[in-house]
C-alpha cells in the first residue's frame, strides 16, 4: 500500500523530490530503507510527516514535521541526500490543520484534506469548541458498526463520514485515518445525542496512535477525559500523565478499579450523559450505552 499511493502521489506531481538538498533541524524519526521512493511512501503514510530527507550512501531515511514552506531558509544544499516535499503548499491534513492557517474561520462544513496521501473529504466543525474538529465516526443506535478497525459503511470513497444529529447511520472511517486526522492535539471528542445529550473529551497518554474502535482488555489505551471545554482533565490516582485503565469499552468514564476501588469521573452516572461508551459490544448492547447515537470528532 505504501508504495502504490508514492506513486499516485508522484505521478501527480504532488510530492515532488530535489537531489542534492537537505532541511535542516526538523527531523523526529529516522530508519535504513531500500531506496528514495521507500522513504518518500514513509513519509505520505505517516500522520506527523511533512517532508523527508533521503542519504544515497547510507539509504537513511529521515521523516519532518515540517516542510519547505514552513521553514525556506532550513532548505540547505547537502551532496548525497535528497529532500522530498510537496511542489507547492500542500492541502491541509486535517480541520485542525485548517483552522490554524485561518483562526478566523468559522464556517463548519465539507472540506477537502489530504488523509494518509489522499485527498478525502471530512466534516469539519468550526464553531463549537474552539474549532478544528474532523468528523470521523458516526454512531446508530441499533448497531455495533462502529466498534471495528477498518473503516465501514462510507458514503462513497470520497467522502466516508455525512454530518447528521438525528437518523444517524452507523459509518466510520478506519482507524488509521482516524489517527491521522487526530494528529494536531491527540483529543476525541464525543457527543451523544437523543434524550440525553452530551459532549465528553478523551486523551491517551501514550498518544493518538494508540486508538483502537475494537479494544478489549490490554488492546485499550490508558486515557484521561474532561468533561468540560476547556479541558479539565481528570484521571484517577496514576495521574494525567499515565491515565486510567479501562477495559473493553472504548471510551469510559470509570477505571478498571487498579487503585483498589473503581474511580468515576466527576459527572459520572450510570446511565446519561456522563456515562460515554464508544461501544459495549461484550454485554449485546448497540449505539452507545446505552441504544444511543452520537458522533466522535478529533483534533
Amino acid at each position: 500500500m505504501m508504495k502504490s499511493i508514492a506513486v499516485q502521489a508522484l505521478s501527480c506531481n504532488v510530492f515532488r523530490s530535489s537531489p542534492g538538498t537537505y532541511l535542516k533541524g526538523h527531523v523526529f524519526h529516522t530508519s535504513s530503507v531500500p531506496g528514495l521512493q521507500q522513504c518518500t511512501a514513509a513519509c505520505l503514510n505517516h500522520y506527523q510527516c511533512k517532508s523527508s530527507n533521503f542519504g544515497f550512501v547510507n539509504r537513511t531515511c529521515e521523516l519532518n514535521n515540517v516542510d519547505k514552506f514552513d521553514s525556506p531558509s532550513d532548505l540547505v544544499p547537502r551532496p548525497g541526500f535528497s529532500y522530498s516535499g510537496w511542489k507547492t503548499k500542500q492541502p491541509s491534513r486535517s480541520c485542525a490543520e485548517i483552522k490554524q492557517r485561518n483562526p478566523s474561520n468559522t464556517v463548519s462544513g465539507y472540506y477537502t484534506v489530504f488523509v494518509r496521501g489522499q485527498q478525502r473529504q471530512v466534516y469539519c466543525d468550526m464553531e463549537n469548541f474552539g474549532g478544528g474538529w474532523s468528523l470521523v465516526v458516526s454512531i446508530n443506535a441499533s448497531n455495533n458498526d462502529h466498534l471495528q478497525t477498518i473503516e465501514n459503511n462510507c458514503k462513497d470513497s470520497f467522502l466516508c463520514v455525512p454530518h447528521s444529529k438525528s437518523n444517524v447511520e452507523g459509518r466510520k472511517m478506519s482507524d488509521e485515518d482516524i489517527i491521522a486526522l487526530a494528529s494536531t492535539e491527540g483529543t476525541f471528542r464525543f457527543d451523544r445525542f437523543g434524550s440525553t445529550p452530551g459532549t465528553s473529551f478523551y486523551q491517551l497518554p501514550g498518544g493518538p496512535n494508540h486508538f483502537s474502535s475494537s479494544c478489549y482488555a490490554s488492546n485499550c489505551a490508558r486515557m484521561i477525559m474532561s468533561h468540560h471545554y476547556p479541558y479539565k482533565w481528570e484521571s484517577n490516582c496514576k495521574g494525567i500523565s499515565v491515565g486510567y485503565k479501562i477495559f473493553h469499552h472504548v471510551f469510559d468514564n470509570h477505571d478498571k478499579d487498579e487503585c483498589g476501588f473503581r474511580w468515576e469521573s466527576s459527572q459520572f452516572i450510570t446511565r446519561g450523559p456522563g456515562r460515554f461508551l464508544y461501544g459495549y459490544k461484550a454485554y449485546g448492547n448497540t449505539g452507545i450505552y446505552f441504544k444511543e447515537e452520537g458522533s466522535l470528532f478529533v483534533r
